[in-house]
């Protein structure tokens, strides 16, 4: 019907077409004419069928047009050069960072990641290429193989059996709520009972008693922290750390039973108040020579008063992350003449201690301390090291600078190079000057040059100015480099300079090393040779 359809209305239209009168003299020429002209015009509407134009939706439209917009857009920007997109940083890049003289290939032989300098071209890494050196081996003869008999257990025998110290810890630990006291017995075994007793669910209150020494303790609730002052009278160093059960009454209850203890650090106290500070302090301050505090908002000035006036003998004194820590407590502490160890970390971001405190009070204790931490004291700069630890700590060996971000290179290489010790080389035993990232190659070697021969904890976490030469100083390598022959703890995560021709020097070099981070250390690969007795933490294949 619509090829019929199509095929009349094609006829009207080609009608009038052919009413013109054609300039011709022949009548049989013009109506040849005319029908060939209707056949053609008849042919045509058969083969092409009449079709309705397509309409989009308002939609349809903007989603096409956006489309060719994002098709322009990415080929304007394969068109850009290399130049135009130098120092553009990504998403995951907060901070621009200097690259590296090394780079990371993969050996053609093992398809290993290993590391080579960016002037090199080798395709083989350095275990391949001693492997094709060595001489070829010889063949070893085969050996014929016999066979192994096999013999069954005679009367279902074990082929193993258990000692006869396992026998009895099995036994003590089945039998646990019928045991008195353990007696004196080594710490793994006792570490061993510890473990069947919490498998089975047995660990409770009563339980516990066994286990509580003057060297660990569980943790537990109010009634087994009591216990130690039942059971532990004898106690003298008391750790305790997350016991945020702890309460007013085992406080005082501590303070009024164990008349030899001489430390007590505790974390997490946040239930104790500060009248049961202050009674504390009045019980047992003259028997204290070392208090730790850290994770709690009920330490008041109150309770600082009450622990200068009534703590005459301390020596160690650290306090940490309390909400209520203020720079008046530094004029406190100014009387504390024995003071030894000295920790003042973490403030409240509203309360920071000012370089002009801090030096206040090491003119008057100074002068005894060998250690000083202060973590986290963004607000501390240069003065307190030319003014304050210079002039006044020449007995110092640990010093924590965490964090202090506005301490600079030039501050350090003063310090180091004017402080004076009884023996060249040998000043600091610790130090840690990890989020100090305004440190440098040459604050480094003023720190190796002071205390190189003594240092056994380094801590240079994040500090992105240093260089693959500055860090060769720790290798007994370059200008004013030391042999570190005491260093046993290293941390330099996020060192970017950090790669593996650096750390195997290391490796070789610092023969007392037991420990090395290296988190954050891209440029680092597992071809770097290990020792018995080194640990290193934080590369990236060891954990992919």
């Amino acid at each position: 019907m619509r090829r019929q359809r199509a095929e009349q209305e094609q006829q009207q239209q080609a009608q009038p077409e052919t009413a013109v009168p054609t300039e011709t003299t022949d009548n049989n020429t013009a109506e040849t004419i005319e029908e060939e002209g209707q056949q053609t015009a008849t042919t045509s509407v058969m083969y092409v069928p009449r079709t309705r134009p397509r309409t989009r939706s308002a939609a349809a439209t903007a989603v096409i047009e956006k489309a060719n917009k994002r098709k322009k857009k990415k080929d304007s920007d394969e068109d850009m050069s290399d130049s135009d997109q130098e120092g553009v940083a990504g998403p995951s890049a907060p901070r621009k960072t200097t690259p590296g003289r090394t780079r990371i290939a993969f050996c053609k032989s093992c398809n290993k990641r290993f590391s080579q300098m960016s002037n090199q071209t080798q395709a083989l890494c350095t275990t391949c290429i001693d492997n094709k050196e060595d001489k070829p081996r010889k063949k070893e003869p085969k050996r014929r193989r016999i066979a192994r008999k096999q013999g069954t257990p005679l009367n279902g025998a074990i082929s193993k059996f258990p000692t006869l110290q396992d026998l009895c810890i099995d036994i003590v630990a089945r039998h646990i709520l019928d045991v008195e006291a353990l007696g004196d017995i080594s710490f793994i075994n006792m570490d061993k009972i510890a473990k069947i007793i919490c498998r089975n669910r047995q660990l409770t209150s009563q339980t516990a008693r066994l286990f509580m020494g003057p060297k660990a303790l569980l943790d537990m609730d109010e009634v087994g922290l009591l216990n130690i002052a039942h059971f532990c009278v004898n106690v003298q160093l008391l750790q305790l750390s997350y016991c945020g059960r702890m309460t007013d009454n085992v406080l005082l209850t501590y303070g009024k039973r164990l008349h030899q203890l001489r430390s007590i650090e505790l974390s997490g106290p946040f239930l104790v108040t500060k009248a049961a500070w202050q009674q504390f302090f009045d019980i047992a301050g003259a028997q204290l020579e070392s208090f730790g505090l850290r994770h709690t908002l009920r330490f008041t000035t109150q309770c600082v008063d009450s622990l200068v006036n009534n703590c005459p003998n301390l020596k160690h004194l650290r306090l940490s992350r309390l909400g209520k820590m203020h720079e008046d407590w530094l004029k406190k502490f100014s009387g504390m003449k024995y003071l030894e160890t000295l920790e003042l970390g973490w403030p409240p971001h509203s309360h920071q201690l000012s370089s002009e405190e801090l030096i206040e009070l090491l003119s008057h204790v100074g002068n005894n301390l060998t250690e000083l931490s202060l973590p986290g004291c963004s607000n501390i700069d240069d003065d307190l090291l030319i003014d304050g630890i210079l002039k006044y700590c020449p007995k110092l060996q640990n010093l924590d600078l965490s964090e202090a971000t506005s301490i600079t290179s030039h501050g350090i290489q003063r310090l180091f190079n004017e402080w004076k010790t009884v023996r060249p080389g040998h000043g600091l035993k610790r130090l840690l000057l990890d989020g100090c990232r305004e440190l440098d190659d040459e604050a480094l070697k003023a720190v190796l040059r002071h205390s190189g021969k003594s240092l056994t904890h380094l801590n240079i976490h994040s500090l992105d100015k240093l260089t693959a030469t500055g860090l060769e100083a720790l290798t007994e390598q370059g200008s004013g480099s030391v042999h570190c022959a005491e260093l046993e703890y290293l941390d330099c995560g996020f060192v970017r300079a950090m790669d593996d021709f650096v750390l195997q020097k290391l490796v070789k070099t610092c023969s007392a090393l037991k420990q090395i981070k290296v988190w954050g250390c891209h440029q680092l690969t597992d071809s770097v040779q290990m020792r018995q007795g080194l640990r290193i933490e934080g590369r990236e294949q060891e954990y992919l």
